[in-house]
């Protein structure tokens, strides 16, 4: 009916305190709650970026690699 539909779309503007609707806003964080680094962009090691993307090129699922310290540095 007429009057439900009407009555739907004004209940429905009163319960968003009159303020339009907006999608979340979606971002990436590189730092869990307590601020330990949880990831990093590739970008920075360039070496390290071509190894990795051949790796998960092989289109395995369970793939290894082992990074020794100093192996890849980024230059500043």
């Amino acid at each position: 009916m007429f009057i439900e539909e009407v009555t739907r779309y004004f209940m429905n503007f009163l319960e968003t305190d009159f303020r339009k609707r907006r999608i979340p806003k979606r971002s990436l964080s590189f730092k869990d709650r307590r601020g330990n680094l949880t990831a990093f962009r590739l970008e920075k090691y360039p070496v390290f970026q071509r190894k990795f993307t051949r790796l998960i090129s092989r289109q395995q699922t369970d793939f290894q690699t082992e990074i020794k310290r100093g192996q890849y540095t980024a230059t500043i």
